[in-house]
């Protein structure tokens, strides 16, 4: 697996990315997982559906915080922003 994720780098991105959002539910808790649901990656962009304008309205405060903790459970920074919709 290191092999292949060191010859191709776009490999190695998306392993990285599905490994960190593999783990959406423990890394934004219970409640928040409750009401998202992850639809894609594009250009380092995460972009996830929300249940309920109100949540939506409170993830977009959370966001940097959400981002920092996605981030920090790879060893690279996977994700630039996110879009909730």
């Amino acid at each position: 697996m290191e092999k292949l994720k060191k010859n191709h780098a776009g490999f190695s991105k998306k392993f990285e990315e599905a490994q960190v959002l593999g783990q959406w539910d423990a890394l934004v808790g219970a409640p928040i997982a409750k009401y998202t649901k992850v639809l894609r990656v594009h250009d380092a962009v995460l972009w996830v559906k929300v249940d309920h304008p109100l949540w939506r309205s409170e993830l977009h405060y959370q966001k940097h915080a959400i981002l920092e903790n996605l981030n920090r459970a790879s060893s690279t920074i996977v994700f630039k922003d996110i879009r909730f919709c």
